[in-house]
């Protein structure tokens, strides 16, 4: 019985310990009391500070050493932030064609994004954004979501099947931007979303709900099988490495949100939200 007790004190010491610092270019959509906010960790900050924008933010992307943050504004537009000048301007219009969601940048700076036709997301495509110039990256059938970029390499997800499965299929693919040859790289028969590729390129982490809750996984690249970073009855979601190899993720339990922490040796910590901020999304750390 001693054990036992010993065990789960260990246990929930290891779960409820904080996590120790803020990584420059993590950012999040936070909710405080005048409605979500965008919050991120510039260069040379120690915690997360608001950012000013126009508009309630939907999906933004960060882009840190460039200075410049963009988002889907409240009206369906994509808007970009340069927080050098505190200037802020549309990128594009929603329209009754072409609708935006979830901006990404790579490390050059170059700005990708999913365009929903016909204003929803049963067809979407991945493009990239060159001043007024629209280029097709990934136009395959069905739609295409959650661009994550490093380097040449292009990770995504693609719903395979809706109605005709009974259920819907996603899976995660993996594209070189050099070359347009794509393939699938998950094969979960589930809903599999969320690539993140750590910034060593040697693993790639994505959500899942394969085992009935929505939970992190994570493959070695190129060609690793998935395996499960975390279990329980509980939903991960967000999930982004930082330059020290830990894992940042957002978990969602009866009892409320959390961030989470997972350290290089598999340590699950926590990390308190900002005081005023009660819940989070959109977590994702620039590069």
């Amino acid at each position: 019985m001693r054990r036992l007790f010993l065990f789960a004190v260990l246990f929930f010491w290891t779960v409820t310990v904080q996590a120790r610092g803020w990584p420059e270019g993590l950012s999040f959509i936070g909710l405080a009391a005048e409605g979500w906010r965008l919050y991120a960790v510039g260069p040379g900050e120690s915690e997360p500070r608001a950012i000013a924008t126009s508009s309630e933010p939907h999906d933004t992307a960060y882009h840190l050493s460039g200075g410049r943050i963009a988002f889907i504004a409240a009206d369906g537009a994509l808007r970009e932030l340069d927080l050098h000048t505190g200037e802020e301007h549309i990128l594009r219009q929603r329209s009754d064609r072409l609708a935006w969601t979830q901006p990404a940048y790579d490390s050059a700076g170059r700005l990708f994004a999913v365009v929903l036709k016909e204003g929803n997301s049963a067809d979407t495509d991945i493009v990239q954004l060159t001043g007024t110039t629209l280029k097709q990256v990934v136009q395959q059938r069905s739609a295409q979501f959650e661009p994550d970029i490093q380097g040449r390499v292009l990770h995504y997800s693609n719903v395979l099947c809706t109605v005709g499965c009974g259920r819907i299929i996603q899976e995660i693919w993996r594209m070189d931007l050099l070359t347009g040859q794509a393939r699938q790289v998950t094969l979960m028969n589930a809903i599999s979303r969320e690539p993140a590729a750590s910034p060593d390129g040697g693993w790639l982490y994505f959500v899942s709900d394969r085992n009935g809750h929505y939970h992190i996984w994570r493959l070695a690249i190129p060609d690793g099988k998935p395996e499960p970073v975390t279990r329980g009855n509980f939903t991960d979601l967000s999930p982004a490495l930082d330059g020290a190899g830990r894992l940042w993720f957002i978990r969602r339990t009866p009892q409320g949100v959390h961030l989470m922490v997972r350290e290089a040796d598999g340590t699950l910590l926590t990390k308190p939200l900002p005081a005023g901020i009660s819940d989070v999304r959109a977590l994702e750390i620039a590069r």
